[in-house]
């Protein structure tokens, strides 16, 4: 929530890499009320198929199948967009989305890339160095696009795990004006017991998940 809030801008072009999921349900949504003009998503889906008219029905206004299309590429008479949101992670993405003539507007135009997730989907640090290691990468990077904001969009590493930030208290509230809506996964809720948390766990590693994985803890909730 905290990214969209504070990243987006009113009238941003935006385009959100892997929007399917538990994340991109969710931020699809406040993408929108939040100010962008017009979203377009990337997912395993073709223009017809009832997952990109569920996307479209969460904001997306526009569905890029990346089985069939090269979302890197803008297509005649296209404009860039101001920013670009990934939830899948790469470096091949970041490089593609910085072409000269791209999908990406320059810094000097108000370019923005904004990932959740680093290079790598998942993290594997074994020590300090490590650490130190993805750490430098994502520092470096990003004061390189500040640098030379003039030629690169400014790139950022979203992360935010405080919980006392108000988030929670708005997204409760949004619920209740239904202005915003929680997306569970087709398969959730999963019941508190091993064999079903074996389940939801195999069904998050597949990536396979619409909405999010979630575990009920207590009955009656």
């Amino acid at each position: 929530m905290t990214a969209a809030r504070s990243s987006v801008k009113k009238g941003d072009r935006v385009l959100v890499l892997g929007g399917g999921g538990g994340v991109g349900s969710h931020l699809l949504q406040l993408l929108k009320k939040y100010g962008a003009s017009h979203i377009a998503v990337t997912a395993a889906a073709s223009p017809s198929s009832a997952e990109a008219k569920r996307l479209v029905g969460l904001g997306a206004d526009s569905v890029i199948d990346y089985r069939r299309e090269s979302w890197w590429e803008r297509k005649a008479g296209q404009s860039p967009f101001d920013m670009i949101v990934d939830l899948v992670g790469s470096y091949e993405s970041w490089q593609r989305a910085t072409k000269r003539g791209g999908v990406l507007k320059t810094g000097w135009n108000g370019g923005r890339y904004l990932t959740f997730v680093g290079d790598e989907r998942y993290m594997q640090i074994h020590s300090l160095t490590g650490i130190f290691s993805f750490m430098g990468k994502m520092m470096s990077r990003a004061l390189f696009t500040r640098i030379f904001w003039p030629f690169y969009p400014k790139w950022a590493h979203f992360m935010d795990l405080d919980p006392s930030n108000g988030n929670l208290d708005e997204l409760v509230r949004l619920v209740a004006e239904d202005e915003f809506r929680p997306i569970l996964d087709r398969r959730s809720p999963y019941k508190f017991k091993l064999s079903e948390v074996k389940k939801a766990m195999k069904r998050q590693e597949s990536h396979r998940a619409k909405g999010k994985v979630v575990i009920q803890i207590a009955s009656g909730l």
